[in-house]
């Protein structure tokens, strides 16, 4: 049989994508899913994982905080490796839905700790188990971590301090490199990666982001609703804001002629559709003669979904194989049109 090269793909449970890699030869052989190590992607093993992809249907998941997963990881919250277990019981379903059967789990070090747990509390999922340096930590031990988490001033006891020396060791290590080269560069040979065979670190690094530039979400929403309380603000308030609208006047020879004002007004054209305008106004009629007084009500809150909407709405589809601009197009084309 023909080896396959891996596929990459995304679970979604609601809480963001989940990224794994999946070797599938052939839908009839048994399920076989591994999990790696803390710090480690499943990238890192494919040298180990394509071989046995002859033999089994093999899915490798990128734990939260991990490779190309985009599900929140908040080390302050996790004081265990609980969430991992949930995350990976909720993958593991799917792919017992998928095979109609119970299927192996392989772990590394945090993983082999991971799928253990999983097969504690979900037995009914799991056939078996392949466990490579399983993290294996004394209740005691478990505690203290989690106590000197909670409460890091505790660290002053010699005993917290010790429990939690292994952990404390990876914050020093580096985060940020230009690039995949000068990565390569610090990590060969050195630590942990004495022993890697070749292509292995370059797979690890393989995982390698760069910062990603621009703002977080929510500061992004923030200045687009504040930028479209300005504009709004500006357009009802300012007195050189003004439309141009055709008004009707009787002459000195009594004829009706039809002149072009600019006047203030919360009227606006509804899209699409010609000779039809829509005044905001009309939305406080039961103010009575006060509705055009308080029409900056619905107006500007108006302009800030429109500021907002049309900013995410180009940033949705801006780079999806040119939706964007093909977008845009049928705009233009629908408006030169009617």
């Amino acid at each position: 049989m023909k080896k396959k090269q891996f596929t990459k793909k995304f679970h979604n449970f609601g809480d963001g994508n989940i990224s794994y890699i999946e070797w599938c030869n052939d839908t009839k052989l048994p399920g076989f899913q591994f999990s790696h190590a803390t710090g480690f992607n499943s990238l890192t093993y494919k040298k180990l994982l394509e071989p046995l992809s002859k033999e089994f249907h093999i899915r490798a998941i990128d734990a939260r905080g991990h490779g190309f997963t985009e599900t929140e990881a908040i080390p302050e919250n996790m004081y265990d490796w609980a969430i991992y277990r949930d995350d990976l019981i909720r993958s593991v379903e799917n792919f017992v839905e998928e095979k109609k059967e119970p299927i192996i789990l392989g772990g590394h070090s945090m993983g082999g700790a991971t799928i253990m747990q999983v097969a504690a509390a979900r037995p009914d999922l799991v056939s078996g188990l392949v466990l490579i340096e399983p993290v294996l930590i004394p209740k005691l031990n478990l505690n203290l971590i989690k106590l000197g988490r909670k409460f890091p001033t505790s660290k002053v006891f010699p005993f917290i301090k010790f429990a939690l020396s292994r952990a404390d060791s990876t914050l020093k290590r580096r985060r940020e490199f230009p690039n995949k080269e000068m990565i390569k560069k610090s990590y060969k040979g050195r630590g942990a990666f004495t022993t890697w065979q070749d292509g292995f670190l370059d797979d690890y690094i393989k995982v390698f982001k760069k910062e990603k530039e621009g703002l977080a979400g929510k500061f992004k929403i923030l200045g687009q609703v504040s930028l479209g309380l300005i504009v709004g603000s500006i357009l009802y308030f300012h007195p050189d804001v003004v439309i141009r609208e055709q008004v009707e006047v009787v002459n000195e020879s009594s004829q009706i002629e039809y002149l072009q004002e600019n006047v203030k007004s919360t009227m606006t054209t509804i899209p699409f559709v010609k000779n039809n305008e829509f005044d905001y106004s009309d939305l406080l009629s039961w103010a009575g003669e006060k509705a055009q007084d308080w029409a900056w009500l619905i107006f500007i809150p108006m302009v800030i979904f429109i500021v907002t909407a049309v900013s995410n709405g180009a940033n949705l589809t801006d780079g999806i194989d040119g939706l964007a601009t093909g977008t845009s197009a049928i705009i233009g084309l629908v408006l030169a049109v009617f």
